[in-house]
């Protein structure tokens, strides 16, 4: 049991979004340049007093969401802004990059629908431009697996590149072969 035991790190947490509206025709992009982010449920509790002992009562679901990301030109920072202007509705998954499935092909995630609530930005001029944004979720998230859009793995990290010209010869995409 040990030995299956792994420590998710945080850099494997990814947030992944996209216009409802157009889910028939766009994959999910990801937030570029994320620093941290924050996923919580919650359920209120009270319990009632009664001669037998307290009887709890258990209230519904509460999702807090949010996440902040260094500032850029990026279209899917754009999206995100729109999101709180408009009104409009957009998927977000949190995406567990270490958590695999049995099959070793989708990742864990946190799938979830709601509105950008708030944009807060911040510059100081001997650092980089940071964002902050909350989600305000739409009903309960659910769990699940999934694939990752192609190259997804290369935009966190790019993947190690062999010495020679990259024509096909030298691994996939000139990796590997050193």
């Amino acid at each position: 049991m040990a030995n299956d035991l792994k420590i998710l790190q945080g850099f494997d947490g990814i947030v992944m979004v996209r216009d409802l509206a157009k889910a028939k025709t766009e994959d999910a992009k990801m937030v570029p340049y994320l620093t941290s982010t924050d996923f919580e449920l919650s359920r209120d509790s009270d319990s009632t007093a009664t001669k037998s002992g307290n009887v709890a009562k258990v209230g519904g679901l509460e999702t807090s969401f949010s996440f902040e990301t260094l500032d850029s030109t990026s279209e899917t920072l754009d999206l995100l802004h729109k999101s709180l202007v408009d009104k409009t509705t957009l998927e977000f998954w949190f995406v567990k990059l270490g958590l695999l499935g049995t099959d070793g092909q989708k990742v864990f995630a946190h799938y979830m629908r709601g509105r950008i609530s708030k944009d807060s930005e911040s510059g100081d001029p001997d650092d980089n431009g940071t964002r902050e944004f909350e989600v305000a979720v739409d009903g309960e998230p659910k769990d699940g697996y999934t694939k990752i859009p192609e190259g997804l793995r290369e935009q966190i990290n790019y993947i190690f590149q062999g010495l020679l010209k990259n024509d096909g010869t030298n691994g996939k995409d000139g990796s590997g072969a050193a």
